[in-house]
């Protein structure tokens, strides 16, 4: 067991309402693991914590990476200078992570991103401005990357090109990714296990739709 990121009796509340309760959860060095769950039950939560853009009121969450904040994230939506164009703003985020030069290119080819480089976010469609978002989040070969819907506003082609791209960098580079998505049917295709989120808690399934679809609603009693 070589955990990369580890949640310890972790739990969080807005205001009155808890979300988390005392969740123990690890993603694995080298692995992709999904996570699901239904609308506001706190899947994004737990990317936020993980990432520490919120704090916990309880429990501890540990990153072990082997270069501090060595980790890509798309978390809710993608955050885009409208005004800018795509090289524009990869640019902007390169000099933000003190990545090399070169990565911009790099990022560009392997998201197709070629022919929209040099156009205004603005006038992209939703599913460009998720590639350049996702473009952002694998700068700098990261070692853990959290996407939260990552195929969000994509074509059936582009959903294939990022599951290509997931495997190519898992296999190739090593970089362990933790997932969220509702489409049960894609992302059983790229993770190696996943955990189901329901009433604070977690149990972990088979990466297998079924089993999943069977974990999720037997924990929602329907």
């Amino acid at each position: 067991m070589n955990p990369i990121l580890e949640f310890e009796k972790v739990k969080k509340s807005y205001g009155t309402k808890q979300v988390l309760c005392d969740i123990d959860f690890s993603v694995e060095q080298g692995e992709i693991c999904g996570l699901v769950g239904a609308n506001g039950v706190g899947k994004t939560t737990m990317m936020r914590l993980a990432v520490s853009l919120i704090a916990p009121n309880h429990g501890a969450i540990r990153l072990n990476l082997h270069k501090k904040g060595n980790v890509g994230v798309l978390i809710d939506y993608p955050v885009l200078d409208l005004g800018l164009t795509v090289r524009q703003n990869l640019e902007a985020h390169r000099r933000l992570c003190g990545c090399e030069s070169t990565v911009v290119k790099e990022v560009i080819d392997l998201l197709s991103l070629k022919d929209y480089a040099d156009k205004r976010v603005k006038h992209l469609s939703l599913g460009m401005k998720q590639k350049t978002a996702l473009a952002q989040a694998f700068m700098g070969s990261p070692e853990l990357v959290i996407l939260d819907e990552p195929v969000n506003g994509l074509d059936p082609q582009g959903v294939r090109d990022i599951r290509e791209i997931i495997v190519k960098l898992n296999r190739e580079a090593g970089t362990t990714f933790l997932i969220s998505s509702h489409i049960i049917d894609e992302l059983v295709k790229v993770v190696s296990r996943c955990a189901v989120l329901k009433d604070g808690q977690i149990s972990f399934v088979e990466a297998d739709t079924v089993k999943i679809e069977e974990a999720f609603f037997e924990r929602t009693g329907r």
